[in-house]
């Protein structure tokens, strides 16, 4: 919103803020899926475990604000117990993208 004239910015207009980064964080987090080169089971579960909580955050933000955000901290925590033991970044990219995916 601009803050001089009161009225809302074009891109606020086209889709809200929240949604273009819950939109842009599942397609980052879908790519660094991907392009992962892990061979560990137990990083792979934990990577399934924190896109399902990603997804059940966005699903159940709009109704269920506390519960999501627990879900989203869930979803945050997880990478970060592969973050040493991962061969590649892929946990420090999905621990980025849903840091970022924070509701304010």
């Amino acid at each position: 919103m601009d803050p001089l004239s009161g009225r809302r910015h074009f891109v606020d207009r086209l889709a809200p803020g929240w949604l273009v980064v819950q939109f842009l964080g599942t397609g980052m987090l879908v790519v660094a899926l991907l392009t992962a080169s892990e061979d560990t089971l137990w990083i792979w579960g934990l990577y399934a475990a924190s896109v399902l909580s990603w997804i059940l955050f966005m699903a159940l933000h709009p109704w269920h604000p506390r519960t999501a955000a627990a879900l989203l901290a869930f979803s945050a925590l997880l990478p970060t117990f592969a973050v040493g033991e991962a061969e590649d970044t892929t946990a420090v990219i999905m621990l980025c993208v849903l840091l970022a995916g924070s509701p304010r």
